[in-house]
């Protein structure tokens, strides 16, 4: 075992400084105003799919989004102009791979 210090040990010490790492939080009010332009989802809703889109209330605030409700639970749809961030915001919480990145993204995501 050897000891290596801090500022030498960059990944142990980002690690030890979690506090300084950023995230990138979902801006719901965005996110909102973005699917009333987004023209995939005005498509989504006027046909006929086995994709169930419902408009809902986020909690403990007044916005309201277009979701699917499944026995999994309740997933926002998410605009064009707003998925990178979700991609962002999903694979930089632990770096996942491709795989389990896109598996975190389908089940909390439309």
């Amino acid at each position: 075992m050897k000891h290596i210090s801090g500022k030498d040990n960059v990944v142990a010490d980002a690690l030890s400084r979690i506090e300084g790492t950023s995230t990138y939080p979902l801006a719901y009010e965005d996110i909102s105003r973005s699917q009333q332009d987004d023209k995939e989802l005005h498509l989504l809703l006027k046909q006929t799919t086995s994709l169930t889109l419902q408009k809902l209330q986020v909690p403990d605030t007044d916005v309201m989004l277009h979701c699917y409700i499944s026995t999994q639970g309740i997933h926002p749809y998410i605009p064009k102009t707003h998925r990178y961030q979700v991609f962002r915001y999903l694979h930089d919480l632990a770096h996942p791979g491709v795989l389990a990145t896109i598996r975190l993204i389908c089940r909390r995501f439309v």
